[in-house]
Order: C-alpha cells, then sequence, then structure tokens
C-alpha cells in the first residue's frame, strides 16, 4: 500500500526579484515520487504599491545518482526563483509517495 508523507523544507526571509536559490537533499531515498510546492509571504513592513506580484516559482527538480568513489549518493535538488516584481519570503514543502 502506498504512503504519502509531507514535510516542510524550509523558509526564506526574503528573496530578491529575478534570483533563484537552489537547495537538495542528500542520500534521497529511491522508489518516490516527490512532489514541491511553494507557499509565497509579501512583506507588508514597506508596504508595496499597487499592483506589485510577490511571485515565486519553483523552476526545476532533478534527481541525482552521483559516484562518489567509491559508493553512490542519491539527490534530489530543487530551484526556486522569485518571479514577481519585489522581493517576497517562502516556505517550500514537499510531499512523497513511496510503496
Amino acid at each position: 500500500m502506498a504512503t504519502v508523507s509531507f514535510f516542510h523544507v524550509g523558509s526564506t526571509t526574503s528573496i530578491a526579484p529575478g534570483v533563484t536559490l537552489h537547495w537538495w537533499w542528500n542520500n534521497a531515498p529511491t522508489q518516490r515520487v516527490f512532489a514541491f510546492s511553494v507557499d509565497t509571504i509579501m512583506s507588508l513592513t514597506i508596504p508595496p504599491q499597487p499592483g506589485s506580484a510577490a511571485t515565486i516559482e519553483i523552476t526545476r527538480v532533478e534527481y541525482w545518482d552521483k559516484y562518489n568513489s567509491p559508493s553512490f549518493e542519491k539527490e534530489v535538488h530543487f530551484w526556486i526563483k522569485n518571479t514577481g516584481t519585489i522581493a517576497a519570503s517562502f516556505n517550500v514543502h514537499m510531499a512523497q509517495i513511496s510503496d
């Protein structure tokens, strides 16, 4: 029977427009389905201009099998980019389905 797990991966307090951040998970398990989601948070300490948008996008997710002699290491990598018009904070979440 399949099992679904949900994890809060991390938070960032501010990322400028156009900036991409990269994270990875070392020793990731095999035979899983991974899905990432992001919650965007617009800062109201300095009120944004009307029409401003806090938009964060997960641009890429990759599963790596790296050879680190004498063994292999499995890694899940993901990239997050601020595609909005103002700096924004965000929370990243990951779900995995395993058999």
